[in-house]
């Protein structure tokens, strides 16, 4: 019997960055993979440019009978932490607990050591921090600074084995069509190619 891991994340951002559609759309490719997957927004009443969340559960292998319902409470601690808005990483309060050699993706134009730096993480194995200038990507893509897309790229590229890039591209396919769709394929696959690790 094939072992079941768990893998949990949070994506950190401002509302109408893409956030809660960035999580939606990891999930469905996680479906799409067999695997069970759920995404769930964490706002109240606040406004576009306000604080937000999202949280991802994702169970491998797909066929897990008898393990029932995933949980629909907020990440505790996270397997991943996608930061949309690198601005958010001054407000300690914001920032979750991770587990042991989390993965830490930070929309920026800066260099992994510099964000390592700012969150004062000493050991730079563990998290494993992975920049990448979603902003420009998507502009340059999109023609909009809209990084969900950008980021799902960069994830499934330093976290790997959470699902393909291909089940990506389904996964938008599903809700885009025509030259939005190529333009965020695009983005994703910029992402994928230009994310900088440790």
């Amino acid at each position: 019997m094939e072992e079941l891991v768990l893998v949990e994340g949070i994506w950190l951002g401002r509302g109408g960055q893409g956030i809660v559609l960035a999580s939606y759309i990891l999930a469905e490719a996680a479906i799409i993979e067999g695997k069970v997957a759920m995404a769930m927004p964490e706002f109240g009443a606040e406004r576009r440019g306000a604080p937000v969340r999202a949280y991802n559960r994702i169970l491998a292998p797909g066929r897990t009978k008898g393990i029932g319902i995933l949980p629909r409470t907020p990440v505790e601690q996270a397997d991943f932490l996608v930061v949309m808005e690198p601005h958010l990483l001054a407000s300690r309060s914001l920032f979750p607990k991770l587990k042991e050699n989390a993965t830490v993706l930070v929309s920026t134009e800066r260099r992994p050591e510099e964000v390592c730096k700012m969150l004062e993480i000493v050991d730079k194995s563990s998290p494993r921090v992975y920049t990448v200038d979603a902003i420009k990507v998507a502009v340059e893509t999109i023609g909009r600074p809209i990084v969900n897309t950008t980021l799902l790229g960069a994830l499934v590229r330093v976290r790997e084995g959470l699902v393909d890039k291909s089940s990506l591209e389904r996964a938008l396919a599903n809700r885009l069509s025509g030259e939005i769709l190529e333009r965020n394929v695009e983005a994703l696959r910029r992402g994928y190619e230009e994310v900088i690790g440790p």
